[in-house]
């Protein structure tokens, strides 16, 4: 009898509280908010709303989280002294709680973990009596720590059209994370007039899948192949054009010139346009030089293919801005036994060459250094580049250089 008792007190405390808590109004804070209330009268007293016999008055925010992060809230005031308390959804506990933490008189709770559910902020001051006033609520939900980063590449490095021509090339981003990268695409970054479209293909054959401009998930550790075009609509002097590579759930993959870049021109008359690709003997798109005695070589080939007008090319190699203290050879060469052809052995100068609309062609490429190179693929690279009779670019590649260990 005396435990049936005890029943009904509880049941009928239990009822009295939440009927009291129906009462009492609710606003809304969201992760990374701002918000400016004030302490009234007519506000709920903390008795109300969780018992006990605080008769303070007291501001309640519903704070939805979807995912775990770790929160900080602050409450101030120059009024009263701030009270701040963070309870789950039915108030049966107490997340944390602060008086003076903050500044002066203010409260402050930092990185408190908050699993996914919904949450009660409560803002009050920290005496018993009716303190009331204006006040400022903060909360900061900390970034999530990035367990995903994306690189990329472009393949040709380099395009020249007419204007209403469009310029196709092929790009690859790779997931380097430990997490599926999200929705992963292309975007044209460089202020150009030219439209632009992309397509993921598939990575065996090149052959375009799916839809136009339509992301894709890529796997961790995996990588995915895109084609895109570029429409210009009117005359652009060579440059080097960005594009933005990104997935909703990390930063874009960094920028690095002759290597996701594409050097672009579009032009009113038919130029040479010239599709150069790199192959290197050993590791892929990597050359290694021997040693550092200036004397001992490696060597890549390049092959190319003018799908523009004819013209006279002048090919040269150089290692861009970067001063690596190379020695560059190179020269044309016999596609089908890769003899230097022109010159006759290979030399530092340019070397010229016509190429008519159509024809393909064939160079090699001898580099030694003197000092030791590290790997460093962004910036420690050997362009080789086509230009035509008035210094403009109309065709280029690249390898990454290193020092062999």
């Amino acid at each position: 009898m005396k435990f049936l008792c005890h029943l009904i007190v509880y049941l009928l405390t239990f009822v009295v509280s939440a009927v009291a808590r129906a009462a009492c109004s609710e606003s809304t804070i969201s992760a990374n908010d701002n918000l400016v209330g004030q302490l009234a009268a007519s506000d709920c007293s903390l008795n109300e709303l969780i018992g006990g016999a605080d008769e303070s008055k007291v501001d309640v925010y519903n704070l939805a989280v979807e995912s775990s992060a770790d929160f900080s809230f602050s409450l101030s005031s120059t009024e009263f002294d701030a009270f701040l308390r963070i309870y789950n959804n039915d108030y049966s506990l107490l997340q944390g709680e602060d008086d003076d933490s903050g500044d002066s008189f203010d409260a402050e709770i930092s990185n408190l973990t908050l699993v996914p559910g919904s949450y009660r902020v409560l803002a009050n001051s920290s005496t018993q009596g009716e303190d009331l006033g204006s006040y400022t609520l903060i909360s900061m939900r900390a970034a999530p720590a990035i367990e995903t980063f994306i690189v990329s590449s472009v393949l040709p490095s380099s395009r020249s059209v007419q204007v209403a021509s469009t310029a196709t090339a092929y790009s690859t981003i790779i997931n380097g994370g430990t997490v599926s990268a999200e929705s992963c695409g292309l975007a044209l970054s460089s202020n150009i007039d030219a439209s632009f479209s992309y397509q993921i293909t598939d990575p065996a054959t090149n052959a375009p899948v799916g839809s136009e401009n339509t992301a894709i998930n890529i796997g961790p550790g995996a990588a995915q192949s895109y084609i895109f075009s570029i429409t210009p609509r009117s005359v652009i002097a060579p440059q080097e054009v960005e594009l933005k590579y990104f997935c909703t759930n990390t930063e874009d993959a960094a920028i690095n010139v002759g290597l996701n870049t594409l050097l672009l021109s579009a032009s009113d008359d038919p130029v040479a346009d010239v599709i150069a690709l790199a192959a290197t003997p050993v590791d892929p798109g990597i050359i290694n030089m021997p040693d550092i005695s200036q004397t001992a070589f490696d060597v890549f080939a390049v092959a190319t293919a003018n799908v523009g007008g004819e013209s006279n090319i002048f090919v040269s190699a150089d290692s861009g801005d970067a001063n690596l203290n190379v020695l560059i050879l190179l020269c044309q060469t016999n596609p089908l036994t890769a003899v230097c052809i022109n010159p006759g052995s290979a030399s530092t100068s340019a070397v010229e060459v016509n190429m008519g609309a159509g024809e393909t062609g064939t160079f090699a490429i001898f580099v030694s250094g003197n000092e030791q190179l590290d790997f460093n693929p962004a910036n420690n690279r050997i362009f080789v580049r086509f230009k035509d009779e008035q210094g403009l670019t109309r065709g280029a590649t690249s390898v990454a250089i290193r020092t062999k260990e």
